[in-house]
């Protein structure tokens, strides 16, 4: 069944796989219980075929079928709680996805990546307390990666949010070691860019910003888009400062005042960073306009 599953996945057919996951699923856990590896695997099938499908409100209910209040505090539930969090991410419910950042951090303590999830969600959600004692922890934890996307990561962390009480020069040198090493890779860009911007080097920045928008990865862009803008508002260049803002708006839209349901798929972290940028830079440059839209 998991493998005619998986062929059936492979052919975009996800309502047919949905089907034998969930006969798949309902075995295992009668058979094995709740917390079984196996039982485990077929929710994780299960779950990838409802979310292609956008069945958000079944996933959620499968989920929460799983995450006992027993089995989330056993770090066995890590893959299972980062589905939820992906999920509320996904419909912009960053309150929920922040508790379960928070929560898989006490099981992956040493990922990346969890860290940088859990700074945009506190960054989102005003939690400006947690996420400078987010940043001050982070920064010596991996300043000595070699790894190029590590170190872009934790400089974005750091940057996400101005005077984030992390040493800047350090951060600087991560984003530098991140596009030095890829110097085409557009996320490296904008947070060389941001970097810069922070620093108070705003020439630097609007040349760092300005590679970013050639990229066809639209919130790359619209990062890009944000920064730019604050470095040209800051150079006194204010009409084509409101222009670029008006085209990372457009890439990454604001949807805090959209009626119905939130979905940003996939890339939703990605949009949450670009759209915290650009907040700011609407602050900066239209801050009448970001108050009557909150």
């Amino acid at each position: 069944m998991r493998n005619l599953a998986r062929a059936l996945e492979s052919q975009g057919k996800w309502a047919e796989a949905e089907t034998l996951h969930r006969e798949a699923f309902a075995s295992w856990r009668k058979r094995l219980g709740n917390d079984d590896a196996q039982t485990l695997w077929e929710c994780d099938g299960l779950y990838h075929a409802l979310v292609s499908q956008r069945k958000y409100d079944a996933a959620e209910q499968l989920l929460a079928g799983v995450l006992t209040p027993a089995f989330v505090n056993q770090p066995g539930c890590s893959n299972i709680l980062a589905h939820r969090l992906d999920l509320m991410g996904r419909q912009g419910r960053w309150k929920e996805a922040a508790a379960d950042a928070a929560l898989i951090l006490k099981y992956q303590p040493t990922d990346h990546y969890r860290y940088h999830i859990l700074a945009g969600l506190l960054a989102i959600t005003r939690n400006r307390a947690d996420f400078e004692q987010l940043c001050q922890r982070i920064l010596p934890m991996f300043t000595n990666t070699s790894n190029p996307y590590i170190a872009e990561r934790v400089a974005d962390d750091c940057l996400l949010l101005p005077k984030s009480g992390a040493d800047l020069k350090q951060v600087d040198k991560l984003a530098d070691m991140a596009v030095t090493c890829a110097a085409d890779e557009p996320y490296f860009q904008t947070c060389k860019a941001l970097s810069q911007y922070r620093l108070g080097q705003f020439p630097e920045a609007s040349q760092w910003a300005e590679k970013s928008r050639k990229t066809s990865q639209v919130f790359a862009h619209a990062k890009g888009c944000a920064v730019l803008a604050m470095a040209q508002w800051q150079l006194g260049q204010k009409d084509v400062a409101r222009a670029t803002l008006a085209e990372g708006n457009t890439l990454a839209p604001d949807t805090s005042h959209t009626n119905g349901a939130v979905d940003l798929g996939d890339s939703w972290v990605a949009w949450l960073f670009a759209r915290i940028t650009l907040d700011e830079a609407g602050q900066l440059i239209q801050p009448d306009a970001v108050i009557e839209a909150k």
